[in-house]
């Protein structure tokens, strides 16, 4: 009777260490590219996120906010034609693709670390904290610093790291739930090592924000399947609503809860069927209406407005969609789509994922768990892995044949992919642990291999996780030859020092107003002289 508190307490335990070492690698090196915005799709929604302002939020120094009352900025806010939180009412921003829920959740934050760390006198001690952590220190805070374009994909880059926290504690959840504690540890153990949650923490990107609603959408399913109550599937269809706010190519998360309503197990641990009631059409009503109310919340210029009740299809919107679609398909020609030419579909995204997204020895292992529990679905009718065995493959099949075939596309499945690979070295444990004492020798090799095999995956992961933070540990390679570049290749102005030193200034020599038949080179002599 006291085995069970203390093997809780041994799985609290590792979990918690599961969550400080996936912090530190995800936090690690955050400002990687020292403020030079090399990640282009990056780029883009800082300067979305950094021109944007709440109702209530002034345009600039000494100007007035758009609305003051609360009520006012309500109603300014349900405006698609006239908020200042709408991208598509900036110049240049007219076609933004993304979630919104992103990028309010990066503004509001941005704010409020602005207003701890630079705009307090001299910042409270949480504000320093966060400043370093998100700087390391290198970057002097001032007045809207975090909220404009120099600092505030720094929070936009912790808030996916700390989204992708959240994604690792759902699926641990998850695998909790269904399968138990053994492959919830060792669940969470490769997943806070996977290599591209890791890179993506590093990025303010979408992608994570969405991947954390879909895993949490996956739990409400698993514990209304285990618990027989359909009345937590709401909540799969709140989350659901806030995924699609986040990336709209989630859409398929909808089908899934719509299968967690309909497909029941009987009371008593009866097997699992398909059962169509009159508590599961309402609980699945709810789900969906749930899932329009945070859709039309988070994602609120996806409709024409101007009130909350406004709720025909912004046009706009609706054509960017198509137009992304377009490029998704490769239907539309443009020169950043000639890169997925001959790329071949489901195969070219399977080996960037084994190879590189996870790594061989995970990569492989999480997509052997998934043959395995697909041939026992069929064979064994184990219709507890359905759910989740579906998505996976829905998901990936879903994006892996687009003409569009980038790695974080799928970043939603890696956490369950993960699962799998937790599940299926569990499965090896117990299976040894049944021939631990055997007579057989055989048996006996057989059991101490399998007890290996999910220890060599563990620690290939965290080899391979640690070979990638070698980015983040020096210079970027772009950096570091921008640098060799100015120290040894001479410039049009060329300043010598009295020590007899050079540096070389970047200048356009038709600024300096000189003959093009004269030479450009320029010394200037630097002495302390005043």
């Amino acid at each position: 009777m006291r085995k069970q508190p203390i093997s809780l307490l041994w799985f609290g335990l590792s979990i918690l260490g599961v969550l400080i070492a996936a912090s530190a690698v995800r936090f690690y090196g955050l400002n990687w590219d020292e403020d030079q915005h090399l990640h282009p799709d990056e780029r883009y929604l800082t300067m979305v996120v950094s021109a944007v302002r709440f109702p209530g939020e002034a345009d600039g120094v000494g100007e007035k906010p758009a609305c003051e009352s609360l009520g006012s900025c309500a109603r300014l806010y349900w405006n698609t034609a006239t908020s200042p939180l709408n991208p598509g009412n900036y110049q240049g921003f007219e076609n933004y693709v993304y979630g919104t829920f992103p990028l309010f959740t990066t503004r509001a934050v941005a704010r409020w670390v602005d207003n701890l760390a630079c705009v307090e006198p001299s910042g409270t001690w949480l504000g320093r904290g966060l400043h370093a952590l998100l700087t390391s220190g290198d970057e002097a805070c001032h007045a809207g610093f975090y909220t404009g374009y120099g600092g505030i994909h720094l929070v936009g880059r912790a808030l996916s790291a700390g989204a992708d926290l959240a994604s690792l504690i759902g699926i641990v959840a998850v695998g909790y739930v269904v399968y138990g504690k053994r492959t919830a540890a060792l669940t969470g153990l490769l997943y806070a090592f996977t290599v591209l949650p890791i890179q993506h923490a590093h990025f303010f990107v979408v992608d994570s924000f969405a991947t954390v609603f879909v895993i949490w959408a996956l739990l409400f399913c698993a514990l209304s399947l285990r618990s027989h109550r359909l009345c937590l599937l709401p909540f799969a269809g709140l989350m659901t609503g806030l995924a699609m706010a986040s990336k709209v190519s989630v859409w398929p998360l909808a089908l899934i809860v719509t299968l967690a309503a309909v497909f029941r197990r009987g009371e008593g641990g009866g097997p699992y069927r398909l059962r169509v009631s009159g508590v599961a059409l309402v609980a699945l009503a709810s789900s969906g209406l749930l899932a329009a109310l945070a859709f039309r919340s988070a994602q609120p210029y996806a409709f024409s407005g101007p009130g909350f009740f406004g709720i025909t299809i912004n046009p706009t919107w609706l054509a960017t969609m198509r137009e992304i679609g377009e490029l998704m398909r490769g239907v539309r020609d443009v020169p950043f789509g000639h890169q997925w030419t001959a790329r071949t579909p489901i195969v070219f995204p399977w080996r960037n994922m084994v190879v590189w997204g996870m790594g061989i020895p995970l990569g492989l292992f999480a997509w052997i768990g998934w043959a395995v529990m697909g041939w026992r679905i069929i064979a064994k009718r184990d219709y507890r892995h359905a759910l989740l065995w579906t998505w996976a493959t829905l998901f990936f099949a879903y994006q892996a044949t687009q003409w569009v075939k980038s790695m974080r596309y799928l970043l939603p499945v890696y956490p369950v992919f993960a699962l799998f690979a937790g599940w299926l070295g569990a499965r090896l444990v117990r299976w040894a642990s049944r021939w631990v004492h055997a007579a057989a020798l055989w048996r006996e090799v057989a059991a101490t291999v399998l007890r290996a095999i999910p220890a060599l995956v563990a620690v290939g992961t965290a080899l391979w996780s640690w070979a990638f933070l070698s980015i983040y540990r020096q210079p970027v390679t772009r950096i570091a030859a921008s640098r060799w570049i100015l120290e040894n290749i001479p410039t049009a102005v060329v300043l010598h020092t009295a020590d007899g030193s050079q540096v070389s200034v970047p200048a356009d020599p038709e600024a300096l107003s000189l003959q093009r038949d004269l030479d450009t080179s320029i010394s200037l002599v630097l002495t302390n002289e005043a």
